[in-house]
């Protein structure tokens, strides 16, 4: 049975939902199961612990993994999701240095335990710039036994202030992976989102970025080095491009999208999500690729699929015997056991928030089996306690319902209720009752208003000849109101439409179709201002061909300030 890794920048860990398909179930059951995954990272979650839910964390058949920004509210995070009935990691630790706190071994750091507590390879950083590289979220680190995972969301490169710490996370990242292979003898598989297009053929524009940048060669930057000098065939890399790797000449092979500028329909775009595995290991890899028709956010998902079978210490055994702690899996099935190893502290159903509690189908099957079991043991209680006799006993006699004026009272069922019971009602004055033929009999037809007071609907002249009728004379009848003038509600309806209507939007010179209008958000002077411009998309050829002014299918140079329409 095969082992799926599936990796999403899912830009907050709900906005999938708001695309199909993942918008008929709203579930991450169904989302893993859409995906086919075994193993799901996500990037970018933006979430806090204290705002995670029980449908977050609490998946049926999965366990979970979160790293949260320690101090950056709703930024950054990455999340690690096992399918527990085909895998289970030994050892789970949060970010790449080591420097952080394990639960398990409270006021202690991962890099302070043991070698058999610990899953090692740290980088050599001082406490402080350790303690400033894990502070924002960025790193998972799963040890499954026959490999570590590392489930990563580097910093991108839009704020040039943060260049240096960007830079330096890059670097800690490189460095931890080549300690794991190259002095700890283990197997590596790196996933994420790294924000680095690895080659030319891997961004639109390239030409045009390096023009911009003042460089020759699309290597010659720190980030894009260091992650040239991990891969193979660099003379020291240490790991394969897994999606290079199957398809070494594709083209257009992106997993990311400006939408702001809605480059993804013309596919204009770059590759920055990868998988990556150790050298030792790509042949356990059948096959990787890129999601790019799933929508959700900005990225598409990346997978890569592990042979049910690899060379696992010049032994052939299967890949879930490796991947779970030893003897759970045999020959790739479970073993029945009555103590199924707990997953990792990290795990986050072991936090206190929600170890204790259960998903919804858990806990009815749950109360539906204690009921049975206490109807059981009343059952049999009852037999061993009653004498048994050849005749059947006569069933007692049901107790009388008596019934007290209080009981009455209350029920009002069993006594008829003195409110209103209409809508007119509830206009109808109260009249005293002054005996039989009393005016209280007679209904009031006008609703009460204050200041005025009601006039009741007049009786027949049989029932009450007292009663003298008022003459309404023309002189003592309200004036009528004289007709308005006749008014054209259509003309009407026309001049109210003009009045509040939106102004249409301008048209293209190339494509004579309606533009969109934008906000300029960069600051400056223009910072604020609404302008129009071509509503197509920007086409594979990147900006470089919008700027151009060439008419083609895609998005034309046209832009007007809304200012000046």
């Amino acid at each position: 049975m095969a082992l799926r890794i599936t990796t999403w920048n899912v830009n907050g860990i709900r906005n999938p939902f708001g695309f199909h398909p993942w918008n008929s179930q709203k579930s991450f059951q169904h989302m893993f199961d859409t995906l086919e995954a075994d193993i799901v990272c996500f990037q970018e979650i933006k979430i806090q612990k204290k705002d995670l839910t029980d449908d977050m964390v609490l998946v049926p058949g999965w366990d979970s993994y979160f790293t949260f920004p320690k101090h950056k509210k709703g930024y950054s995070g990455v999340a690690v999701y096992t399918r527990n009935s085909k895998c289970l990691p030994i050892k789970a630790e949060e970010g790449i240095t080591g420097i952080l706190e394990s639960p398990s071994h409270p006021g202690q750091r991962y890099r302070s335990l043991s070698a058999s507590e610990c899953i090692g390879g740290y980088p050599d950083l001082s406490e402080e710039d350790a303690l400033l590289l894990d502070r924002e979220g960025r790193a998972l680190v799963l040890d499954f036994g026959a490999f570590v995972l590392i489930g990563t969301y580097c910093p991108a490169s839009a704020d040039p202030a943060r260049g240096t710490f960007r830079i330096a996370f890059v670097e800690a990242l490189c460095n931890r992976v080549r300690k794991l292979v190259m002095e700890c003898k283990r197997h590596v598989v790196v996933v994420g989102d790294l924000n680095i297009a690895r080659d030319e053929v891997d961004a639109v524009g390239a030409k045009e970025m390096m023009r911009e940048m003042g460089i020759n060669d699309w290597k010659d930057t720190p980030t894009r080095r260091a992650l040239d000098r991990l891969l193979e065939p660099h003379p020291d890399g240490v790991m394969v491009d897994l999606c290079r790797e199957h398809f070494p000449d594709r083209l257009n092979m992106y997993t990311c999208w400006d939408v702001k500028k809605n480059k993804r329909p013309g596919n204009a775009g770059s590759r920055i999500d990868y998988v990556m595995c150790s050298s030792d290991m790509k042949a356990w890899f059948s096959g990787a690729n890129i999601q790019e028709g799933l929508m959700g956010s900005d990225h598409c998902p990346v997978y890569a699929i592990l042979r049910p079978a690899v060379d696992y210490g010049d032994v052939q055994k299967n890949i879930l015997d490796i991947v779970n702690p030893e003897g759970m899996f045999r020959g790739g099935e479970r073993q029945t056991s009555d103590l199924t190893p707990l997953a990792p502290r990290l795990c986050m159903k072991r936090f206190p928030e929600f170890s204790q509690r259960r998903n919804i189908k858990d806990m009815f099957s749950k109360m539906s089996y204690n009921k049975t079991l206490a109807k059981t043991t009343q059952s049999n209680a009852q037999a061993s306690s009653t004498p048994k006799v050849d005749s059947p006993t006569e069933p007692p006699a049901k107790r009388l319902k008596t019934s007290s004026p209080a009981s009455v009272s209350r029920n009002p069922k069993n006594s008829k209720s003195q409110s209103q019971q209409t809508l007119r009602g509830f206009f109808q004055p109260a009249v005293n009752s002054v005996g039989a033929g009393s005016l209280s009999s007679i209904s009031c037809s006008q609703p009460f208003l204050p200041g005025r007071s009601p006039t009741p609907v007049d009786p027949k002249p049989d029932d009450h000849p007292e009663i003298v009728r008022p003459v309404i004379t023309e002189s003592t009848s309200p004036p009528k109101a004289e007709s308005p003038g006749f008014i054209d509600q259509i003309e009407s309806k026309e001049k109210w439409s003009q009045l509040f209507s939106k102004r249409r939007p301008p048209v293209c010179d190339i494509h004579g179709e309606e533009c969109i209008q934008l906000t300029t958000k960069k600051p400056g002077p223009n910072c604020g201002r609404a302008f129009w411009m071509c509503q197509r998309p920007i086409g594979p050829e990147g900006e470089s061909m919008v700027k151009s002014g060439l008419k083609t299918e895609w998005k034309c140079n046209f832009f007007k300030w809304a200012s000046d329409l």
